[in-house]
């Protein structure tokens, strides 16, 4: 299919807050930071804004409006700012938007559980730095907020509330990586997501010293390859890294790199508690206020995202760079200076075989949807397909296969649908992209 901008993002953060009752040494939220006398940076704790309730209502229906799919609230901590938080779940739950959190889960109670319960929230993301509590602590700047998010969570799991764990991977826990996957595990979770703790433009030495080196991150990687091995976790990255930095020497290690790819300002966009839009929460640039101008007028400034303007010209050349982009554009600018750089993990452009542009289908293969898949229209005959955080454009015929496969919860693969190759590159090309699966 040709290169097709969306007529409006698939999905959406919308940050409630900038306060937070932690201090994680690795946060990226720069606002706040403040600037000493000595013109260096210091971590605080703001006070929560004065936006009123009413404003972010409107931002969840200018969303749906635009037939945005999905929505993740997030903070700073979203559980300081309950009017907030309730605000919009409400508004969301009642346009059919699926809606997750981002939460530390230290601040929740029965009456959150039971709300979140009733509202129909698709799952919580929680932080944890640490299997060991101590280390935990230390990095969220606040004695017990590990034991606090432990609650936290196995009171909303209680409730039948799906919690997921993310751990930001610095040179202060790189050596947890496995042993946190294995508790996360143990607490119940089926989903564990990690990412390279990213410098901030104000967090000055402060986040310089929390940065990765290549081969420390190919060390945490292999870790979790571990996990996802030992425990059948469904495990993922939440920043990209590229493709090239595993391709040839660590192969068993691409399908955790292609969990995550970048899609800011593409299919997503984050809107902070003042309605200003950025193309994702590391990308500084702003594009517009969606409360002042719509979601149209400031989608469509972003254009200059979908038509790859800040893939380095060194990946150019690489068979894979239409779905790897050149990784993070946001730790880019960070390490190297502006976001049309090179990724400092980025190795060479790789270059595939034909046959591996995609992969025969074997006979007897089971092929199912992802979770919660969702379908639009974006111009007659082409459709958008939706699930996760993953999608795909798509012919209508292809979308209509794809439907009968999630209608009958998968197919087998037969003798006939192997032969087929067009059917088979399609097929391909939607596993590539997560919105098909295939069973192990």
């Amino acid at each position: 299919m040709e290169k097709l901008r969306l007529r409006s993002p698939l999905y959406a953060q919308i940050e409630l807050t900038y306060a937070c009752n932690l201090a994680c040494t690795h946060c990226y939220n720069e606002p706040r930071f403040s600037k000493k006398d000595d013109g260096t940076t210091e971590l605080n704790v703001v006070k929560v804004e004065r936006t009123p309730v009413e404003r972010f209502k409107e931002i969840a229906k200018e969303l749906a409006r635009h037939d945005v799919f999905a929505v993740t609230l997030t903070g700073g901590e979203v559980f300081a700012v309950r009017d907030r938080l309730y605000s919009c779940l409400e508004t969301l739950a009642t346009e059919n938007v699926d809606v997750t959190i981002n939460s530390n889960l230290t601040l929740v109670n029965e009456d959150d559980a039971r709300r979140l319960r009733e509202l129909k929230v698709v799952g919580i993301m929680t932080s944890i730095a640490s299997h060991d509590a101590e280390t935990h602590d230390r990095i969220m700047q606040r004695k017990g907020s590990h034991e606090k998010t432990v609650r936290g969570t196995r009171l909303m799991m209680k409730n039948g509330i799906i919690v997921s764990a993310n751990m930001v991977v610095s040179r202060h826990n790189i050596s947890n990586v496995y042993e946190t996957g294995i508790f996360a595990h143990g607490l119940g979770m089926n989903t564990f997501s990690a990412a390279q703790a990213v410098p901030s433009n104000s967090g000055g030495k402060m986040h310089l010293e929390h940065a990765l080196a290549k081969e420390h991150v190919l060390n945490y990687l292999e870790d979790l390859h571990r996990v996802r091995a030992d425990t059948g976790m469904f495990v993922r990255l939440t920043n990209p890294l590229p493709y090239c930095s595993v391709w040839e020497d660590r192969p068993h290690l691409r399908s955790l790199v292609e969990s995550s790819t970048c899609t800011a300002g593409r299919s997503i966009i984050q809107i902070d508690p003042n309605g200003n839009v950025k193309p994702c929460p590391m990308v500084n640039t702003g594009y517009g206020n969606i409360l002042e101008e719509g979601l149209e007028t400031v989608w469509a400034r972003m254009e200059e995202w979908n038509e790859d303007k800040y893939v380095p010209e060194t990946c150019q050349p690489c068979d894979l760079v239409e779905i790897c982009r050149g990784a993070c554009r946001a730790e880019a600018e960070r390490m190297e200076g502006s976001l049309d750089k090179k990724h400092p993990y980025s190795v060479k452009p790789v270059k595939l075989d034909k046959k591996e542009f995609y992969n025969p289908l074997e006979v007897g293969t089971r092929i199912f949807t992802a979770r919660d898949l969702r379908a639009r229209e974006e111009r007659e005959g082409v459709y958008v397909l939706f699930a996760r955080d993953r999608y795909l454009i798509a012919s209508e015929s292809a979308a209509r296969f794809i439907s009968a496969v999630a209608s009958r919860n998968g197919i087998v693969v037969d003798e006939r649908l192997a032969a087929n190759t067009d059917a088979a590159r399609m097929i391909s090309t939607a596993l590539d992209s997560g919105i098909l699966l295939k069973a192990s």
